[in-house]
């Protein structure tokens, strides 16, 4: 993975691209700075340090865990049920609100470290 860049990938169509992108010249991450690339398939997935799935991706989910198992990458969805089957933070509406769900197991099986402090946030699955 390229070191001096944080790598966000955006997996299909997603008006969360526009938001990422205006983010990309504005922003760093632990000095580094963010590069956002976008995958139309599982298949275009390459190192990047967050994986953002979009829902059009949902059914694919299977392929996207398989594609990247042996990296340690953060997957992110907003698609019911996607956090017991392979991403580590799912987002939700619960209560009127966005909240997010949280699978410490799928962020630890990548090897991903601060899941705990997360934990007290999150919708634990």
């Amino acid at each position: 993975m390229n070191s001096g860049k944080f790598v966000i990938g955006v997996l299909g169509t997603s008006a969360i691209q526009k938001d990422l992108k205006a983010m990309e010249s504005a922003k760093q991450v632990n000095g580094m700075s963010i590069e956002v690339k976008q995958f139309n398939s599982a298949a275009e997935i390459s190192d990047c340090h967050i994986l953002y799935v979009a829902s059009s991706e949902r059914g694919n989910i299977d392929k996207i865990i398989s594609k990247t198992k042996s990296q340690q990458v953060l997957i992110v969805t907003g698609n019911p049920g996607l956090a017991k089957k392979g991403a580590a933070i799912n987002f939700v509406e619960a209560e009127g609100k966005i909240k997010f769900e949280l699978n410490q197991k799928n962020a630890e099986a990548r090897g991903l470290k601060g899941a705990g402090s997360l934990a007290s946030l999150a919708i634990l699955v």
